[in-house]
């Protein structure tokens, strides 16, 4: 069993950080395209191919259903919000093809992304090594959806809101860069929306769930002056399947898995640490990303 030790002076390689290697990656490309990007326009989806619009459709149809179901203000202001900014986007060797016109000042782009996009170059190319199961691109301005991947449709509205709730806040308040503490605040509030939606969406299973692996995660986890150590993920295959449905793909269950993970050392955070809690937690993911080498 792995270990993650957070303190200012240990880093201990475990089975999770893979999960968060797609950052690296993201980094790259986005480099690349920023170098090479240029965007191109079209008078609209018209002269398209439907298939990237039924696409972005569908993902925006699963994420409705699910925001309707759950009625939950933030994750409606977040839907609503990707429903009214954002424009299709088709990949292409010189960086974007735009198919419609920006329908306000926090335009962003959706590109939704195929199995035989990887052929286009290296550049594009490099982002399916990563097994994303979706990304916020700040350089490109662009939320990449990986739809060559299979996931059900409680998986992709989560997804969506989750990259969704990081174009809201780059488009709202654009930067250039951030510090490492920044970028991992932004991701602790991301996660903690994500950890709420999750919960709505499975009710009583789901919670019975993460309260027994926060319970597993409590009595295995070490807690010193200056530090902590907790577990890395177990798996709980045939409960979630029950909450969220069978896996559509192997990405989605180990998706799913660390996510579950996640929350429940957010949780055992919260009741260690109290009013300290949400340093903790950005300390926790900093060092995820950290020995990934994301940071």
């Amino acid at each position: 069993m792995g270990f993650i030790r957070v303190s200012s002076l240990t880093t201990t390689k475990n089975e999770e950080v893979a999960m968060f290697r797609f950052r690296f990656y993201v980094c790259l490309f986005a480099f690349f395209l920023a170098t090479i990007f240029s965007v191109s326009y079209s008078s609209g989806t018209e002269n398209f191919p439907d298939e990237r619009d039924k696409i972005r459709k569908v993902w925006l149809d699963a994420t409705r259903t699910v925001v309707h179901r759950i009625r939950d203000q933030q994750a409606n202001k977040i839907f609503q919000f990707v429903e009214k900014n954002s424009i299709l986007g088709i990949p292409n060797e010189k960086g974007v093809l735009v198919a419609e016109d920006a329908k306000s000042a926090n335009w962003f782009i959706i590109i939704p992304l195929r199995e035989e996009d990887k052929k286009i170059n290296q550049e594009w190319a490099m982002i399916f090594e990563a097994s994303l199961v979706g990304c916020f691109v700040k350089e490109i301005r662009s939320l990449v959806l990986m739809d060559y991947i299979p996931f059900s449709s409680n998986i992709k509205a989560i997804v969506l809101l989750h990259e969704g709730y990081h174009a809201k806040i780059f488009c709202e308040n654009p930067y250039e860069e951030q510090s490492d503490y920044e970028y991992c605040l932004e991701e602790v509030r991301v996660c903690t929306f994500q950890n709420r939606v999750m919960s709505l969406i499975g009710g009583k299973k789901y919670q019975a769930i993460l309260n027994k692996e926060v319970k597993r995660i409590a009595s295995l986890a070490n807690v010193s002056k200056g530090s902590f150590s907790v577990p890395s993920r177990t798996e709980y295959n045939k409960e979630l399947a029950k909450v969220f449905g069978k896996p559509a793909s192997q990405i989605e269950k180990d998706f799913v898995q660390t996510s579950v993970w996640i929350h429940a050392v957010f949780t055992f955070l919260e009741k260690k640490f109290k009013k300290e809690s949400l340093k903790q937690k950005v300390f926790f993911l900093k060092k995820i990303y950290e020995e990934g080498g994301i940071l």
